[in-house]
């Protein structure tokens, strides 16, 4: 889960290969050199490492569409020892409900996949996921929160008041629309 240093590059991060939302790699045709993500990237490894020794946190990553989120956690992913747990939210008229966490449950592990399948309550569902993020560490990324579900929202803010009793990190992407927090009411924008 935690991140090793980039060998490739000098004098800031090297981007050589980008992992898809579901793990297949492929390569950059040339390494990729992030401009002006030095301190981002800084914040996202240290937050790793502190959730590996038990301190995990959660990370808003906010920006204009465009601007370079996704590159952001792809080139902080690709510095991982295990590639992190990585669920969407989609721009959808209906979204999926808790779609990020049905990309990521089996990686979770049981009971959830059932839990989900089965429709159990919100409760529930929800002290599965902290169950699982409290047993080991875990990096989980939820991309493009400003298209989430209610559910997937409530998800959010249940884990981010328990996050720091777990060794885990969740980074949160979202468009900030020049507000300075996440949506308060998650939906399609």
């Amino acid at each position: 889960m935690g991140p090793e240093p980039s060998s490739a590059g000098t004098g800031g991060h090297v981007a050589e290969s980008w992992r898809l939302p579901y793990g297949e790699a492929r390569p950059y045709a040339e390494p990729v050199r992030l401009l002006e993500r030095e301190h981002p990237l800084d914040v996202l490894t240290e937050r790793a490492r502190r959730a590996v020794a038990g301190d995990g946190s959660l990370v808003l990553l906010a920006g204009e569409p465009g601007i370079g989120k996704t590159v952001l956690l792809r080139a902080f992913a690709s510095a991982l020892r295990e590639p992190p747990l990585w669920g969407m939210c989609d721009a959808l008229s209906t979204p999926r409900p808790l779609g990020p966490l049905r990309d990521v449950a089996v990686d979770l592990g049981a009971p959830l996949p059932d839990l989900l399948r089965e429709g159990a309550p919100q409760h529930e569902v929800f002290a599965a996921v902290l169950a699982a993020l409290r047993d080991r560490p875990r990096t989980l990324i939820v991309e493009d929160l400003h298209w989430a579900d209610e559910a997937t929202a409530d998800l959010v803010r249940f884990l981010a008041r328990r996050i720091a009793g777990t060794p885990s990190l969740m980074v949160v992407s979202y468009r900030g629309r020049g507000r300075s927090g996440p949506p308060a009411r998650a939906g399609p924008r």
